[in-house]
């Protein structure tokens, strides 16, 4: 086997290991090996080194800056220290950037993570058949919410590597790969997560009106997009539905003292907040609410409450700045280049997990933020490979 035939194994148990969370030794031990391949590449071929999309660093360090400056003048060592970890968590970016830059490869993450939505999606049927009907479905992960926020990040990369087969016409895969991406789809429903399912079929609808916008460079025949219209006409429609009685929760009105109390820190502390990783604790010492009935929760269940709770307005105004820029760009890549099928999905599933982050962890979770840059790193590595399929 060739370095790149390697790189591509590697990449491929990298994305499986990354996609399930069945195992943290899976997954440094792959990366481990994906580093040592690219760098013997790199060394053996004098290969250049292509910088990501400026407009994209400049954000990327905007919005980290922003966070390690807030922790430096508040002066905790643990917020600091938390703030580098956190900056760690965009790792998976910068390894599939420099390795999809030297060889896009579709089908080494592709069926990474295509294989791993099907088996976490026949965990998840298992808990359906055997818990009692109406039980939110986890799958192998601690709470509905979190297995919901890897599928919701997940899917459009599944979506992605479906579209770039339409261009080859290779219909067993498709049909493949449609049977994973709908239980897939089906497994997110069954989490019965409000914010990851809303989060999805936004995405999916931006997305789907952005293709639908360049149907004839796509291809598409007016009847496949009514169809599509008519199909998150219905998913929207029964989310809705279920949503007057299934998806109501007993702590909705937790949330809301959530967001009070993080205001109070932010308004104590305006201008650093109270540290990155002190929002539980000052929560629980002077902050949460009499009527509060749920006292050990770590976070705000909102990232803006606890960017700026917790960082002030330094670190909230430079997550809003890259939450905010990181969308435009997105959304002119996919216009720009509308047969890249992989900015495409990155803006799906960027709009998924920030929608979400709206009423839970979102980037603040080590697995969604992971995911995320993964993600990120195949569309910026895509632009000149977009056709590619190896």
């Amino acid at each position: 086997m060739n370095a790149m035939t390697i790189k591509n194994l590697f990449l491929f148990l990298y994305a499986l290991f990354l996609t399930s969370r069945l195992s943290n030794a899976g997954i440094s031990i792959s990366v481990g090996l994906l580093c040592i391949v690219l760098i013997y590449v790199y060394i053996k071929r004098l290969k250049k080194f292509i910088l990501p999309d400026t407009t994209f660093l400049i954000l990327y360090v905007i919005f980290f800056c922003s966070l390690l400056l807030s922790a430096v003048l508040s002066g905790d060592s643990k917020s600091i220290h938390e703030t580098i970890k956190y900056l760690y968590w965009t790792f998976p970016f910068w390894v599939v950037y420099v390795s999809e830059k030297q060889n896009f490869s579709i089908t080494s993450w592709g069926y990474g993570v295509s294989l791993s939505l099907f088996m976490l999606s026949l965990c998840a049927v298992y808990q359906w058949i055997s818990f009692p009907l109406g039980t939110r479905i986890s799958g192998t992960f601690t709470n509905p919410n979190g297995f919901a926020g890897v599928l919701e990040t997940s899917l459009p990369m599944a979506v992605a590597l479906y579209w770039a087969y339409g261009k080859e016409n290779q219909r067993y895969i498709r049909y493949i790969l449609i049977g994973i991406i709908t239980l897939s789809a089906l497994v997110l429903l069954a989490t019965q997560s409000r914010g990851g399912i809303a989060g999805a079929v936004i995405g999916g609808v931006v997305v789907f009106l952005l293709r639908y916008q360049n149907r004839i460079h796509l291809g598409l025949s007016r009847w496949k997009c009514i169809a599509g219209v008519l199909i998150f006409i219905g998913v929207v429609g029964g989310v809705s539905f279920l949503g007057l009685s299934t998806f109501h929760r007993s702590y909705d009105n937790e949330r809301m003292l959530l967001i009070e109390s993080s205001y109070a820190m932010w308004k104590d502390h305006p201008i650093y907040g109270v540290g990155f990783s002190n929002w539980k604790e000052q929560y629980q010492a002077q902050y949460i609410s009499p009527m509060a009935k749920e006292p050990n929760l770590p976070m705000p269940h909102n990232n803006i409450a606890f960017f700026f709770s917790t960082t002030g307005v330094i670190g909230g105004l430079g997550y809003g700045i890259f939450t905010v820029g990181l969308l435009v760009l997105l959304l002119r890549k996919s216009i720009k280049h509308p047969d890249n099928v992989y900015y495409q999905a990155a803006l799906w599933s960027f709009i998924a997990i920030t929608v979400h982050g709206l009423v839970d962890s979102g980037i603040t979770n080590k697995g969604n933020m992971q995911l995320l840059s993964f993600c990120l790193g195949i569309a910026f590595a895509s632009e000149d490979n977009e056709n590619i399929i190896t």
